[in-house]
């Protein structure tokens, strides 16, 4: 595979933009972000850890998030919107904010 390397040192040195490509499930034409971020991983593993200030954490699977990604672009896309609209997000960082966030991204695929 491409992007093989095994320092920084090397990869600076050898490293071209025609090889990004390699790590995606996408191309050029047709890539979603939320997809590579969320959909492609097993759904078991843990997708996003969440550290508050008092100490406690929240873990989340890909699985939970892409389910509830895809719930959120659902409710975007029956509210009726569309891509080029502009969608506001005021959410401390939180599992809201990153459903919100990549469910957005999940709604308007390139292709």
């Amino acid at each position: 595979m491409a992007l093989d390397y095994r320092t920084y040192e090397e990869a600076k040195a050898k490293f071209k933009w025609s090889e990004r490509w390699a790590l995606f499930d996408g191309t050029k034409d047709n890539f979603n972000i939320a997809t590579e971020c969320i959909d492609r991983h097993p759904k078991n593993n843990t997708a996003i850890r969440i550290k508050f200030e008092d100490g406690r954490s929240e873990m989340y699977s890909f699985g939970e998030m892409s389910r509830w990604t895809s719930q959120y672009a659902n409710l975007l896309d029956t509210l009726g919107i569309e891509q080029g609209n502009r969608i506001a997000i005021l959410l401390q960082p939180s599992i809201e904010f990153y459903v919100s966030m990549f469910g957005i991204f999940k709604t308007f695929i390139v292709s």
